[in-house]
């Protein structure tokens, strides 16, 4: 199941990018991270994650004005030697080209403005980078954001069951009942405009990539080698 949200994730952003474009709309790549935390402080942990987030885009008045839309996507990874999850989001922000002159936000302002909205007292490790139309950056964005949160290679170890059953049930605690994936702003309009299947609880069976893009379509392959 998740292996096909992961299609139906690359299809629907695909084709939301492509419209985007087509009005000269932009895009950046932003990871966004908060420190390891234990299996007890998932749970809270991703909720400072999601709500700084929200401050980070509805709030702040300098990114708002820069950022006209996006879609975020949260991911979770295990540190397999110290068992700590490290929970971080994905996201593909849409800005018009103006963003590069009079609205630009450096990597080190993204980073600042990232500590004051998950109220840390370390400054966060963030990457923000431009993606580049129609080449490897692209399909190197949306493979990163449509991994669908989990991946069942990360953690299913068959030589240790009791490790992989504790795992599991890290996962439904902490992420049980949540959205994972969004769009917001332009994403959300287009996506809308499109009357694309909702991704959570949406048709698996038809999973939208009948048309996507080429660069996509080669790191629908490639992310499934690995996967």
């Amino acid at each position: 199941c998740n292996w096909r949200r992961s299609l139906k994730l690359y299809g629907q952003v695909s084709a939301v990018m492509d419209e985007l474009e087509k009005q000269g709309y932009k895009f950046l790549f932003l990871t966004l991270t908060i420190k390891n935390c234990s299996a007890m402080a998932l749970s809270s942990t991703i909720d400072i994650l999601l709500k700084g987030f929200t401050k980070l885009f509805h709030d702040n008045r300098r990114v708002k004005k820069a950022v006209k839309g996006f879609f975020r996507s949260l991911e979770i990874t295990k540190n397999k030697q110290t068992g700590e999850y490290h929970p971080h989001l994905h996201c593909i922000l849409a800005v018009k080209s103006t963003y590069f002159k009079g609205d630009y936000i450096t990597q080190a302002e993204w980073a600042e403005i990232w500590q004051k909205c998950i109220d840390t007292e370390y400054l966060p490790v963030i990457d923000i980078r431009r993606i580049k139309s129609g080449g490897k950056g692209v399909s190197g964005a949306v493979r990163e954001v449509a991994k669908y949160s989990v991946k069942g290679s990360d953690f299913l170890n068959s030589s240790d069951i009791d490790e992989t059953a504790e795992t599991v049930s890290d996962f439904l605690k902490a992420l049980s009942f949540r959205r994972l994936v969004s769009f917001t702003g332009v994403f959300a309009d287009i996506r809308k405009q499109m009357k694309l299947d909702d991704i959570e609880d949406g048709n698996l069976i038809q999973t939208d990539i009948d048309n996507i893009r080429s660069d996509v379509a080669i790191a629908i392959v490639r992310y499934g080698y690995k996967n």
